[in-house]
């Protein structure tokens, strides 16, 4: 609300956000620990997969306790996640690609139109929204071409503030950071 009341851009909160959200871990398992140090653990202790969880999933660095063989059961959560973690970013990564494929394939059957000066995509029910990595689209539904000039404008309007802000990269390149942390 203070960024909003400045008439100022609130997306870069939320890309801050996104990255550090990706960074701290990393930084912690890059430094051996030395960063955020005593937040995740006692200050000098290895650096495991499990506190890198400890941001996300404060349970998964709860204290070691040790199983009747001896073992201690923090290695064998530390060990199902050096497996776990790679499968999941495999598997989202897999949905992440499946589903622009599938919109790939639907962008075939929008047609192009212009609708009040502007080229735009028209789709039978999907819409207002911009999609294109590298040449952005905007993609309008066909019940806008029904509507009064003024709100196609505004429409059209918002949508091309969102190619100029590039928003459309933005919402491309967000899902990669879950992709990479899937916790």
């Amino acid at each position: 609300e203070v960024l909003r009341s400045y008439s100022l851009a609130t997306r870069w909160v939320w890309v801050a956000a996104l990255c550090g959200s990706a960074a701290l871990p990393l930084l912690a398992f890059a430094t051996d620990g030395a960063f955020p140090g005593r937040l995740l653990r006692g200050a000098g202790d290895p650096v495991d997969l499990t506190s890198l969880l400890a941001l996300a999933a404060p349970e998964a660095s709860a204290p070691v306790a040790t199983d009747g063989a001896g073992e201690v059961r923090g290695a064998r959560l530390n060990r199902a996640l050096v497996v776990a973690w790679p499968a999941a970013s495999l598997l989202a990564l897999l949905v992440y690609a499946a589903t622009w494929l599938r919109l790939a394939r639907t962008r075939l059957r929008w047609r192009p139109a212009h609708v009040e000066g502007t080229a735009v995509l028209v789709s039978a029910r999907g819409g207002p929204a911009v999609l294109g990595l590298i040449r952005p689209s905007i993609v309008v539904p066909e019940w806008l071409r029904s509507e009064p000039a003024d709100a196609q404008r505004m429409i059209l309007l918002h949508e091309r503030e969102h190619v100029r802000a590039g928003d459309h990269v933005l919402l491309a390149v967000a899902p990669l950071f879950a992709i990479a942390m899937p916790w």
